[in-house]
């Protein structure tokens, strides 16, 4: 049979079984058309998308390759192909089949996905996002908004991603993996109570889905809820015991919770299950630290590094080992590589100010303005005063020097109170309760409060340890500035 038109018709009766979903039938059809005329166009097309629906890719690759050199004017078949082609992993081959579907119609949100996840597997990820965007702007599903958010949060574009998933949702609010995926990002804008309820929504959805409680962990974590981020992990590992992000989450809570060799525990079960995985090598590192295993928190956190040279928190840990150990210039590099990975890095901002000091450079006392960005020290709403920080006359001015940190950080820094004073400033100290009555013996004190009563008038404020960049002074004089009163003395 060689009629063309005995042949169309014989083709359109394997499109009917194909539409049916009788593919064996559909593929015995245009086989049948294809040994009378190789050549025949609509039989290539057809078969070679029955044979990506059953597997066959390479097959289809050809098919549809022979397809294209009969007709060059179809985008649907160039679409088929680098579908087919990303299945196989020939993702530059794919992208441009892609290319050429679009060059052909612009408006194709299929072959945008094809080329998007060419492209995301080619590394190239802005351009993947740019495609994948395209694709759920022209066909508004779930499934595309859900595509796009994970690309944007591979990004870090996490604000974008949240935004996708939430038009994900509009459309398909029971998308239980839209809601894990919801509770990553708002994790990632620190947002942790809003990412728990993402959380349990998935959960509620879908009570025995591992990632939901996993991500319900990871929520719990963030909010120091230690125990219940512990059972979270437990209840994801109980569903799917090879979950690997489980076990090795569960190693921070358990440092928090003092228990680091349960942390190292955690971190060794992760890394049984996947040796290559960068993030376990970091925790094994952080409890080995706790430990006090210095050398081998260093080769893990060194480990981590040759895994993802790119890791600003393995860099910055790796400091923190080599500044204990004091290996002070090495520590700086460490430092260094970390920020030059992450700018805003505020812990190695921190890190690297103290280790500055340690070092004598007073352009340490800047960067150690960092620590507030930090979660080491504690935040406090300390009311609308101006913050002083050396720029403008004091002379004449009330400057309330507040408490920070530790008592021993007060004991060290209240030597600074009289250089504020020698500046004609009048001096408040706001301390602990042990210290109250030394520190009123200060030279150049005016007055001393107790943390936690409420201040009197004053016109700036400023922190004990931002005093040394306040009054540009990397070293104290050395001379005695806290005596004890005399009769505690003549008691003792």
């Amino acid at each position: 049979m060689s009629d063309p038109a005995a042949l169309q018709a014989l083709c359109q009766q394997g499109l009917a079984h194909h539409q049916a979903g009788r593919l064996a039938e559909a593929a015995a059809a245009y086989e049948q058309v294809l040994a009378a005329d190789p050549a025949q166009f609509d039989a290539l097309r057809l078969l070679g998308v029955q044979r990506i629906q059953t597997g066959r890719l390479d097959e289809a690759v050809d098919l549809l390759r022979r397809a294209v050199a009969v007709r060059a004017d179809a985008p649907d078949v160039f679409g088929n192909l680098a579908n087919a082609l990303n299945s196989l992993h020939r993702f530059d081959e794919a992208l441009e089949a892609a290319d050429r579907a679009l060059a052909l119609n612009p408006n194709f949100a299929e072959a945008h996905g094809n080329r998007a996840q060419a492209l995301r597997r080619l590394g190239r990820l802005a351009e993947a996002a740019d495609s994948f965007g395209r694709t759920a702007a022209l066909s508004p599903s779930p499934q595309a908004h859900a595509n796009h958010a994970v690309i944007l949060r591979e990004l870090a574009r996490h604000a974008e991603a949240l935004d996708a998933l939430d038009r994900t949702l509009a459309l398909r609010p029971d998308y239980a993996e839209a809601w894990i995926d919801r509770s990553d990002a708002l994790r990632a804008l620190d947002r942790p109570l809003e990412a728990l309820a993402s959380a349990d929504r998935a959960l509620a959805l879908k009570p025995t889905a591992a990632e939901a409680h996993g991500a319900r962990g990871n929520a719990l974590s963030d909010l120091k809820r230690e125990d219940d981020a512990l059972e979270a992990y437990a209840l994801a590992i109980a569903l799917k015991p090879d979950y690997v992000e489980a076990h090795n989450n569960r190693a921070a809570p358990l440092s928090r919770l003092g228990r680091p060799m349960e942390a190292l525990a955690a971190a060794d079960q992760a890394l049984a299950l996947r040796p290559d995985y960068a993030e376990a090598r970091l925790n094994r590192g952080a409890a080995l630290y706790d430990m006090r295993r210095m050398d081998e928190a260093l080769e893990s956190y060194d480990q981590a590094i040759a895994l993802k040279p790119d890791y600003p928190e393995a860099h910055n840990n790796r400091g923190v080992v080599l500044y204990e150990t004091r290996r002070l210039p090495e520590a700086m590099a460490s430092y260094d590589r970390a920020l030059a990975l992450r700018p805003d890095f505020a812990d190695a901002h921190h890190n690297q100010a103290i280790c500055r000091l340690a070092l004598g450079d007073p352009a340490g006392w800047a960067q150690y303005e960092w620590r507030w960005r930090t979660d080491q020290i504690a935040k406090r709403d300390w009311g609308a005063a101006p913050l002083w920080l050396g720029e403008g006359d004091i002379a004449g001015r009330t400057i309330l020097v507040r408490d920070e940190q530790g008592l021993g950080d007060v004991l060290q820094f209240c030597r600074y109170a009289r250089g504020l004073a020698d500046r004609g400033a009048r001096v408040i100290l706001e301390v602990q309760p042990p210290l109250k009555r030394l520190m009123a013996r200060q030279g150049g004190v005016s007055e001393v409060i107790v943390q936690g009563e409420l201040p009197p008038p004053h016109d700036l404020q400023a922190p004990f340890m931002s005093l040394p960049l306040a009054l540009g002074a990397m070293q104290p004089d050395g001379a005695p500035y806290l005596t004890a009163d005399p009769d505690d003395v003549a008691a003792w």
